[in-house]
């Protein structure tokens, strides 16, 4: 079932926060539906002027910032151009820019910005599910606070207005245990430094590089430097790394967008951004890099407009799992289990292993007063 939030309009340099009252449905039990395909929808209208090319990836500058935060604290803090390069990673071939735009006259087009993602047997999770957000951990205190942009997104291209609301799915959850996904977050953080360490403090899922020259400059994407030829990372075991063999990395999570900007084939060859760190199709969460900070060194100076894109796995807080299980945030939840059960794609149980503190980042299933 789907659901949206009311609309408001675009104004320039506008903060806008959103709670997730909207989700509410008379005769729905939120308490038995997850929330997946959450998104934020643009529908606006540009004017560029004669002899200017409006660009597809141009209108990911509409939002600025977005945070998006649940029962556990925050989820998401990102750039909107920091949402494209997210999408580009987790949708694979089926992404795709709104198209560009050459007319000197008032242009027409939306953009859904994509907040959750259906990850199927992605880091070992057996089923989409695993990692979806119950209703519930939206409902009780969630909410998404964005920053919009000005008016000129790029050089001679005018945002003239645009209408947004919040759209979301509500997908009956699957048997009758209550369960607590794990919780997959995005942030990003400027790139300030040729040597710079970031915090993390969570299981890596992916880490991606991008310049960023921000809205009201020349139209496009920023090329990154062919300079950064060889990365270092003490965290990751990188000495001297090649970025060719990154991009080769990055296409074995399979097919890619013809526009993707980390394959190199937008560019003719140039990079439009570095796929530092991609954890393969078939890792599980206890395989993937439990970091607590992350050591980059490349070059001799900070990329020019750089930004660092994460995507981690942390710990999940005590609000999130009483908010997935129903339960009061008052009541006590502690995860006594230490070991657990290892399986393979297909769900074959093929190990018991220690599991420590990943426990804490795994999807579980529970039976309450038990």
């Amino acid at each position: 079932m789907k659901v949206r939030s009311e609309e408001f309009a675009w104004s320039a340099a506008l903060d806008k926060t959103l709670t997730f009252e909207f989700l509410d449905n008379p005769g729905k039990d939120l308490s038995k539906y997850d929330v997946k395909n959450l998104k934020v929808v643009a529908e606006f209208t540009i004017t560029p002027a004669a002899s200017t090319t409006a660009m597809g990836e141009d209108f990911w500058r509409i939002i600025n910032t977005v945070k998006l935060n649940d029962a556990g604290g925050q989820r998401i803090a990102c750039k909107g151009t920091s949402l494209r390069a997210i999408a580009q990673k987790e949708l694979g071939s089926a992404f795709a820019d709104p198209g560009d735009s050459a007319e000197a006259t008032a242009e027409v087009g939306a953009l859904h910005f994509p907040l959750f993602f259906s990850l199927p047997n992605a880091d070992g999770l057996k089923d989409a599910r695993d990692s979806a957000c119950p209703a519930q951990a939206l409902r009780r205190g969630g909410s998404i606070a964005l920053k919009l942009s000005g008016a000129l997104l790029a050089t001679d291209v005018t945002l003239t207005s645009a209408t947004m609301y919040v759209t979301a799915e509500l997908v009956r959850k699957r048997g009758r245990r209550p369960e607590c996904p794990t919780r997959v977050c995005y942030r990003d953080e400027s790139f300030t430094a040729a040597e710079q360490r970031f915090p993390v403090n969570g299981s890596v899922r992916s880490i991606l590089f991008i310049a960023d020259k921000g809205e009201g400059n020349a139209t496009g994407l920023e090329s990154w430097a062919t300079s950064y030829e060889e990365l270092d990372s003490a965290t990751l075991g990188y000495s001297n790394k090649d970025r060719h063999e990154l991009v080769e990395d990055y296409k074995e999570l399979g097919p890619r967008s013809a526009i993707d900007m980390f394959d190199e084939r937008k560019g003719g060859g140039v990079p439009y951004g570095i796929a530092f760190y991609v954890a393969p199709a078939e890792a599980q969460i206890v395989d993937l890099p439990n970091v607590a900070t992350l050591h980059v060194k490349m070059g001799t100076a900070a990329p020019t407009n750089g930004v660092a894109i994460f995507s981690y796995i942390p710990d999940v807080p005590p609000e999130f799992i009483a908010a997935a299980l129903g339960v009061g945030s008052g009541v006590a939840i502690e995860l006594r289990d230490k070991r657990g059960i290892v399986a393979t794609r297909d769900g074959r149980k093929v190990a018991l292993r220690p599991l420590g503190a990943m426990r804490k980042r795994l999807p579980f299933k529970v039976d309450l007063g038990k």
